[in-house]
């Protein structure tokens, strides 16, 4: 499993996973962007849950996009 779905399912990575993707050609610098871009999705998921958010339907999305983009929203 990828470290960054590996932390997000099993909430727990090692220095393997890391070392795994130093490996692969990722900077340190890249690790740290991805861990914390993981921690904020994994975040706004979880207060989402919390709070009762609905996913809106497909049909609903394309609703709100043409709703923006008619409006100047780029």
């Amino acid at each position: 499993m990828l470290m960054l779905g590996k932390l997000t399912h099993a909430q727990r990575i090692d220095a393997q996973d890391i070392k795994a993707v130093l490996v692969a050609g990722a900077t340190v610098e890249q690790i740290e962007d991805g861990l914390s871009v993981c921690f904020s999705f994994n975040v706004i998921g979880r207060l989402a849950d919390a709070f009762g958010f609905a996913v809106p339907s497909p049909k609903a999305v394309k609703s709100g996009a043409k709703y923006l983009l008619s409006r100047g929203y780029r």
